[in-house]
């Protein structure tokens, strides 16, 4: 299993070569384990609204077809996840979004995809 960071998703779906070689190799031995926290529909939804991505289709057919192409699932918040997004140790940003992916992937004791070097620092979670 693996969550994706929300940029990672995008650049699944939109940009491939944007990823490592090592990030794209596990991402496709994990065909079926993969998801997005519902923090990164927000996410993706609030650039679009800002204009800091321009998807060409429509919010709900670009959803749907970046969550169909590589089977990828949803992890919805939930009580675990938000105590520990602010219950993290160590130091990590104080992005609340991050917070909550970075806590959806402790709670689910899965890796996190992620090019964010805050996160890639952050020696309490496992990154790829």
């Amino acid at each position: 299993m693996l969550v994706l960071d929300t940029h990672i998703w995008i650049w699944l779906v939109l940009s491939p070569n944007k990823l490592t070689k090592e990030q794209m190799d596990q991402i496709t031995d994990n065909i079926g384990e993969l998801y997005v926290s519902i923090v990164s529909i927000w996410e993706v939804v609030m650039l679009v609204h800002k204009g800091r991505l321009d998807l060409h289709v429509s919010l709900e057919d670009w959803f749907e077809d970046a969550l169909s192409r590589q089977e990828i699932g949803i992890i919805s918040l939930d009580i675990p996840i938000c105590i520990e997004s602010y219950a993290l140790p160590g130091d990590l940003h104080g992005d609340p979004m991050d917070r909550m992916i970075v806590a959806t992937a402790r709670v689910n004791k899965c890796p996190l995809v992620t090019a964010d070097g805050k996160i890639r620092s952050y020696p309490h979670i496992e990154t790829i």
